[in-house]
């Protein structure tokens, strides 16, 4: 049965919001540094910024592990302030999004936004009131198809404030573009191709060491993320083959990106446009350029890698790279061999994940072929022939949009206007939804199921908000009432919360009201029947006006062909 949300808004008790105020600061002793923060009491929370986890990774550092703070550090007795961000990783977005209007100015503000290569730092959340001396604790791995973004992109205030004390929240950053992923022969030969995981992982390995100081229980760690941070998460799952004690005990895998891997040939091919960029002949002078150039340089590396084809529309370049140490496969063939980390997972994905992400201009077959075998370069005729039997045109015209919601929403009139490119044709759309099957939701579906098998696991299929990729962001990192729909914004922090305290998003209710019950993904697994029978593949959907437990209609021919191409699509 679908429960709507007037239904439930009618069971709430929220109470009054406190007026903003910005108090005293805090200091909290790492021992090795002292760091002073500030309190909100608006939210509740003490918060500590710009707090350093790894050495500066410049000069001979570039492309390595990163070396802990702890080893490499020169701080004295006097306490360091952290009432503000620190400065961002560098970004660079792929050149496709440049050359598109509606992106172009959101990539170059990051761009222009103050950037360091010394960036290797995390933000701290914590209740000012603490229920325990040993809360549990969420790390966010921010998203940005790995070449974006920073510790402020999803941000967790407001999760610490509706758990009432019950969770500290720290939100990471990492080498981005190539400064994170650059993976030539000659740099794994000297270096690590996947700087970027590493660097995520030593933040989960910082937290587990110093969290206590704040209150927080090493033992109880959960890794989010979204988008590129939601791969992220896959990543870590998967990384070194999957390990048995993990620095986490949970994670949560939003809408995770999947983009294609690179073969050795186009990682080779990244790391010559570098050097003839910066006039380099070897690593050696690649790690001795500045920061500056090496910037200027990636610049250069992104257009003429969209220029020669190399990558396609929707797809961000320099991405992690399968080196056969830190990731030793694909993730679709370690989850099927069931080489990952076994945490309790918990997922989502939103209605309509590759509208951004398909080229707004196409109009006919020929064309969404042509933009395919760019993001598919290891593709064969008989895939794309495949993909055009299960994806006919023809199921994209009048009646699917009368049919989806998504075309009858303000955001997307408004977004429409905002794109003069947008053809809005059948073609398109088509477009988008392979887009969204083969990089994000057929991926995630069988990840699901591979994890299902031996920890329990949860899916949300969301189609409330914009419906659009990073639909739910705003239903949990913002106020509730800056999401359109307040009380399914209390329902999605109640569920997330309670997963990071419970390992189960139904394990309690903050704000005196009961939320729908989200059934497990495999109830075999979770022991639970529904009307006497135990359903497979059960999901959360998440409807603009209602929500209500449903077999997952992702498990589909679809999902069981892109799952089956691995080797073509590379993820």
């Amino acid at each position: 049965m679908y429960i709507s949300y007037a239904h439930l808004a009618g069971l709430l008790l929220v109470a009054p919001c406190a007026l903003a105020s910005i108090t005293e600061a805090s200091v909290v002793d790492l021992g090795y540094a002292k760091y002073q923060g500030v309190k909100d009491a608006l939210l509740g929370t003490t918060n500590f910024y710009g707090l350093y986890y790894a050495a500066a990774p410049v000069g001979q550092r570039r492309w390595r592990a990163p070396i802990p703070i702890e080893h490499s550090n020169n701080y004295t007795d006097s306490v360091i302030d952290a009432t503000a961000p620190g400065p961002r990783c560098y970004q660079s977005g792929p050149e496709w999004a440049v050359r598109t209007p509606i992106f172009a100015s959101a990539v170059t503000a990051a761009a222009n936004n103050i950037s360091n290569e010394d960036c290797l730092l995390l933000d701290v959340i914590v209740p000012s009131a603490p229920v325990s001396t040993s809360l549990p604790v969420l790390i966010s791995i921010h998203g940005g198809g790995y070449t974006l973004g920073s510790a402020a992109t999803f941000p967790g205030n407001e999760l610490v404030n509706h758990s009432e004390g019950a969770m500290i929240s720290v939100q990471i950053q990492y080498r981005l573009g190539p400064q994170g992923f650059l993976a030539s022969s000659a740099v794994r030969e000297d270096g690590t191709g996947n700087a970027g995981l590493l660097d995520q992982r030593e933040a989960i390995e910082w937290v587990s060491r110093n969290i206590h100081a704040f209150g927080g229980d090493a033992s109880k760690i959960t890794i989010w993320g979204g988008s590129a941070g939601g791969g992220s998460v896959i990543e870590q799952m998967t990384m070194y083959g999957g390990v048995d004690n993990p620095p986490f005990r949970a994670a949560i895998a939003e809408y995770p990106g999947m983009t294609p891997f690179r073969n050795n040939t186009i990682l080779d091919n990244q790391y010559n446009e570098l050097l003839f960029a910066t006039n380099c002949t070897s690593l050696e002078c690649l790690r001795g350029v500045s920061s500056e150039e090496l910037d200027s340089a990636v610049m250069y590396s992104m257009a003429a890698g969209y220029n020669k084809g190399v990558y396609g529309y929707g797809d961000f370049y320099y991405t992690p790279a399968v080196d056969g140490h830190v990731l030793r496969d694909l993730p679709s063939n370690e989850m099927k061999r069931g080489h990952f980390a076994k945490v309790p997972l918990m997922t989502d994905r939103n209605g309509h994940e590759g509208f951004f992400f398909a080229n707004f201009s196409i109009t006919t077959d020929a064309q969404v072929q042509s933009s395919l075998t760019s993001l598919f370069p290891a593709a064969k005729d008989s895939f794309f022939t495949r993909l055009n039997q299960l994806y006919p045109v023809s199921n994209y015209g009048a009646s699917y949009m009368t049919d989806n919601t998504f075309f009858s929403l303000p955001s997307f009139a408004q977004y429409a206007a905002m794109i003069p490119s947008l053809s809005n044709s059948s073609a398109f759309y088509k477009a988008a939804d392979i887009w969204s099957d083969t990089i994000i939701i057929c991926p995630l579906t069988n990840y699901i199921s591979a994890v299902s098998d031996y920890m329990p696991t949860w899916k949300m299929n969301f189609f409330a908000g914009t419906e659009l990729h990073g639909a739910t962001a705003p239903f949990i990192a913002s106020a509730n009432n800056a999401s359109g729909n307040a009380t399914l914004s209390l329902i999605m922090k109640d569920y997330f919360a309670s997963f990071v305290i419970n390992l189960d998003p139904n394990g309690m209710s903050l704000g005196n009201f009961s939320k729908p019950y989200w059934p497990a993904f495999n109830l075999k697994t979770a022991g639970t029947q529904i009307g006497g029978q135990v359903p497979e593949n059960m999901v959360m959907r998440v409807n603009q006006t209602n929500m209500a437990p449903e077999v997952d209609t992702d498990v589909s021919a679809r999902c069981d062909f892109v799952s089956s191409q691995g080797f073509q699509i590379r993820n």
